[in-house]
């Protein structure tokens, strides 16, 4: 019960709000009138507002679900291999790889222009972010991220938000 009260506190707050101010202007004004208009403008913005927060789950769910299937079919297991590959840092990096690597900035990029829009919840972006530092910071994977440097513009400010967290941001 507890859960529910606290889950919908924007609501109780704006019925709460509206009764009062219901309450107080048909003292003030002696008409039942202006207390029902009151209260029906009350329930007419909770409903609004559960909409407005319904329509950020299904966004947020859409986006969650889209970015993870990208990640796990195009990037988890091929940047897996380009570490692996380059443990050594023996063997030239493929354009193949680059590209991969390059496309899996735009994917980070995308994700945190959401995140910056406030569509990401703080513990998604954080399990990501700990992802993209850990990628980010190794050395051939850095390589290629310090050649974008002069595009940073283009990964919607990514970089400069980690740039404490990745080494020669």
């Amino acid at each position: 019960m507890l859960h529910k009260i606290s889950k919908n506190k924007d609501v109780i707050l704006i019925n709460t709000l509206f009764l009062t101010l219901g309450i107080g202007l048909y003292y003030w004004s002696d008409r039942i009138e202006v207390f029902a208009a009151t209260i029906a403008t009350g329930i007419s913005l909770s409903i609004a507002f559960m909409q407005s927060k319904i329509q950020d789950d299904r966004m947020f769910q859409e986006l969650f679900t889209d970015f993870n299937k990208k990640y796990d079919t195009e990037f988890r297991n091929q940047l897996d291999d380009i570490v692996e590959k380059h443990e050594n840092n023996t063997v030239k990096i493929s354009d193949d790889d680059e590209e991969l690597i390059i496309r899996y900035f735009n994917l980070c990029a995308e994700e945190y222009l959401w995140r910056r829009k406030y569509r990401i919840p703080d513990e998604v972006w954080k399990a990501w972010e700990n992802g993209m530092v850990y990628y980010f910071n190794v050395p051939i994977i850095n390589s290629i991220l310090i050649k974008q440097k002069g595009q940073f513009d283009s990964y919607y400010g990514l970089f400069t938000h980690l740039k404490n967290k990745v080494d020669n941001l």
